[in-house]
């Protein structure tokens, strides 16, 4: 998911409620009991904000006492900083602060720098809650239209799921599930819903959930479960583009944090690339062995033996 980035900063100044909705990539603004779309007709009722309505964050969580403070501090005109630190104290702070800026013609400075912590707050945002960002440069000749500039940052980002952020992962989700199945040989494609279905189960029960990303787009997820002290490892996936970059060891290392024994993780045994990372990571010493019967006009290619026993096995088509 992409989003322009100047319109998180608008509605960090906002002190309405801004929506992104998901399937038609839209902006709205909440005005009483309607949500309002910058780039369409269409007026929709409070009502109808489920999980495809993400919620941008507004002026309630943008500190602009602080960026206040913190303009005031880096002042090097004695006299000026003198004024503005008198300006923010008490009642009518921001009315004081805004007339010492027009007193001392120092608007252009103010806004600059209030503009450059309103632009870092709103690429934290981003990054936090899973959006790839760009930015439009509005300068226009007599030729050219509005140019877009990418600036996907390259931070990579360790985020913990919760609610708010749960629409990060669905896609990884629905990537991995399609991906387990490919394990049995299954030609699958996992319904977006399920796959919400399924991380809302896990935060119901209480699963760690930890995700990274990379300029706002998520690379992996890692699910972790834990019964009377023991924790195992749910899940760990990364994009196909990312393996062998770090990103699993980071998500297992943080699994590994909850327990001061040893994870507990279950792999079906076609998975060889999940294999060779936990031989990797020291985790070579077989726990369990799942048995079943076999499935009626099932067959089998290979045998495995355990110990003194023979198990019959069906390999990759």
């Amino acid at each position: 998911m992409e989003l322009n980035l100047e319109d998180v900063i608008i509605s960090l100044q906002d002190a309405r409620e801004t929506y992104y909705h998901v399937p038609t990539d839209e902006i709205g603004y909440c005005d009483g009991n309607k949500i309002y779309f910058y780039d369409d007709e269409d007026v929709r009722d409070i009502e109808d904000i489920d999980d495809d309505y993400i919620r941008l964050p507004n002026r309630d969580e943008m500190d602009m006492y602080a960026v206040m403070e913190e303009f005031t501090k880096q002042e090097s005109n004695p006299e000026i900083k003198k004024w503005l630190t008198n300006a923010i104290k008490g009642k009518g702070a921001f009315r004081m602060f805004r007339a010492t800026i027009e007193r001392f013609n120092i608007e252009p400075e103010w806004y600059a720098f209030r503009n450059k912590k309103l632009r870092t707050a709103a690429i934290e945002w981003c990054l936090e809650n899973g959006f790839e960002y760009y930015e439009v440069d509005y300068t226009q000749d007599d030729e050219e239209e509005e140019i877009v500039v990418e600036k996907k940052e390259k931070n990579v980002r360790l985020t913990e799921i919760q609610n708010n952020n749960k629409h990060t992962i669905v896609y990884l989700v629905m990537e991995f599930r399609d991906y387990l199945y490919h394990l049995h040989g299954v030609n699958h494609k996992e319904a977006e819903k399920d796959a919400k279905k399924e991380i809302d189960e896990y935060l119901e029960k209480g699963y760690p959930i930890y995700a990274i990303s990379i300029g706002g787009l998520m690379i992996g997820y890692a699910v972790a479960r834990i019964e009377d002290d023991v924790v195992w490892l749910e899940s760990l996936y990364v994009r196909e583009d990312y393996r062998n970059k770090g990103v699993g060891k980071q998500l297992f290392d943080k699994i590994q944090e909850l327990t001061t024994d040893t994870l507990y993780i279950n792999v079906h045994p076609n998975n060889d690339l999940m294999l060779r990372f936990l031989k990797t990571m020291h985790y070579d010493v077989l726990n369990l062995v799942e048995v079943r019967k076999a499935y009626p006009n099932e067959t089998f290619d290979e045998t495995y033996q355990v110990g003194n026993h023979t198990f019959q096995y069906k390999g990759k088509d």
